[in-house]
C-alpha cells in the first residue's frame, strides 16, 4: 500500500523503463514489474523474491506465528535500469 501511495503522490519514481534509464521519472501509477518482496520475519523465505501481485499461498503457507500476532517484516527490492553499462 505504501508503494502505491508514494506513486500516487509522485514521490516514488519510475526506475525500470527505458525512458528512465539515466534519470528517474515521476510515475503516478505503480508498475508491478518494478518491485519484488522477500519475507524476512517471522520465518524468512530466502529462495527468491516474489513480485507484487503474486498469490502468497504457494510460498507463504505456514509462515506466521498464530499466537504471537501478525507482525511481518518484508524486504522490498526495486528494479533499476542503469545507463552506465
Amino acid at each position: 500500500r505504501m508503494a502505491a501511495k508514494l506513486h500516487r503522490q509522485l514521490i516514488a519514481r519510475d526506475t525500470s523503463s527505458r525512458g528512465a534509464m539515466c534519470l528517474p521519472l515521476p510515475l503516478p501509477i505503480l508498475r508491478k514489474s518494478q518491485y519484488k518482496t522477500q519475507m524476512l520475519y517471522p520465518v524468512p523465505f530466502t529462495l527468491n523474491a516474489q513480485p507484487f501481485g503474486r498469490v502468497t499461498i504457494p510460498w507463504g503457507a505456514g509462515r506466521e506465528y498464530p499466537v504471537r500476532g501478525e507482525d511481518w517484516a518484508y524486504l522490498i527490492w526495486r528494479k533499476k535500469a542503469c545507463c552506465a553499462f
